[in-house]
């Protein structure tokens, strides 16, 4: 390490060059090791110069850049191995990308851990409820996290991404005692808001269940997940989750019913082909996406609203790391708003009773 003589208190920066490697590495495990070592090499160093200098060189706020690096990469570690093989983003997760606008939502962080531990509104309600009121919640990203308690708190939770679905759900029944399975919520507090999970849990059960078309019980939830977003004060973003999840989930099926898969490439033939011969399934989709189509109607617009105005949700806070921001995705997702033809509406719904009543796409 070298430190410029002719250089004073806050304007030493040693060892930029690694520090920003540090910053920008997706080796979140190397760069871990790396930045410990760097700081403890400044800590050392700094002490000495602070000594040798009689003050005038401020060897805590030199450590300090270094403190907060280790804290954002601890978050960045819990994160990535608390949600080991589900994709968090954009791009691989760094420092520098997650400090980047666009690349990653922590709320839809959340969202994934709450699904890993349950689909139900209700129970996951309660934990939302319980990590805000737990005491055992702390940021890791500031220095109540670098106890060696709080540590140990943080790779227990991590351990979890070795378990099954099952058994992370026995978490939400003993809430007090199974500290190894602390959920996100915990470490992320300040991101834990309720009204704008909800949505995100939509968006992430509609692509589970695209992926699974035979799991009908992932429709009822996201029928149910649909109904927890208060339309009193989410309008915009209420109609987005319900548009969308017609016009990309459920639509899409009755086009490759009606026209074949050739002219719909949303759908895999491979997958959803095998349900459509099974009448019981048909019947059951047709029933919940009546239910949906009838839930995009419930939501109307007077003349001249614009439907795609985005009202923001959450207060700005920089004092936790990732700082809270309103989601870049729901923003998206109300951009895209447009008024359905009620018309329209009206005519899809008509062709998904007949096709129930008539059960037979040729008589059609």
């Amino acid at each position: 390490i070298q430190i410029d003589q002719t250089l004073e208190g806050d304007e030493i920066k040693p060892m930029q060059s690694l520090y920003s490697f540090c910053s920008e590495s997706e080796d979140l495990v190397r760069s871990f090791w790396l930045a410990t070592l760097c700081r403890q090499t400044v800590y050392e160093v700094a002490t000495e110069k602070e000594e040798q200098s009689y003050g005038k060189v401020n060897a805590s706020s030199i450590i300090e850049m270094w403190d907060n690096l280790l804290r954002k990469l601890r978050v960045c570690l819990l994160v990535s191995l608390r949600l080991y093989g589900k994709p968090l983003g954009a791009c691989p997760i760094s420092i520098k990308s997650v400090e980047k606008d666009g690349n990653f939502s922590v709320f839809e962080w959340l969202a994934r851990d709450e699904l890993t531990m349950s689909h139900k509104q209700e129970e996951i309600n309660s934990l939302e409820v319980a990590c805000r009121m737990s005491n055992r919640a702390f940021d890791p990203s500031k220095p109540e996290g670098d106890g060696q308690n709080n540590w140990k708190t943080i790779q227990r939770s991590c351990l979890s991404a070795a378990l099954g679905e099952s058994e992370r759900a026995e978490y939400l029944v003993d809430f007090d005692d199974d500290e190894r399975l602390g959920a996100l919520h915990l470490f992320l507090k300040p991101h834990n808001i309720g009204d704008v999970l909800v949505p995100h849990r939509v968006l992430l059960l509609a692509k589970k269940w695209g992926r699974k078309p035979w799991k009908l019980d992932i429709l009822d939830d996201i029928i149910d997940a649909l109904r927890a977003i208060d339309v009193k004060k989410h309008k915009r973003l209420a109609y987005a989750a319900r548009l969308e999840v017609w016009q990309s989930h459920i639509r899409p099926i009755y086009r490759a019913m009606l026209m074949g898969f050739d002219d719909v490439p949303e759908v895999s033939e491979e997958v959803v082909a095998p349900v459509l011969s099974d009448d019981t399934w048909v019947d059951a989709f047709s029933k919940a996406a009546a239910q949906i189509l009838k839930m995009v109607g419930e939501i109307t617009f007077k003349e001249g609203e614009d439907v795609s105005e985005w009202i923001p949700m959450v207060e700005m806070n920089d004092s936790t790391w990732p700082p809270v921001r309103d989601c870049f995705l729901l923003q998206r997702l109300v951009f895209r708003n447009r008024v359905v033809n009620r018309y329209a509406l009206e005519a899809h719904l008509t062709l998904i009773y007949a096709l129930r009543l008539c059960n037979d796409v040729g008589k059609l």
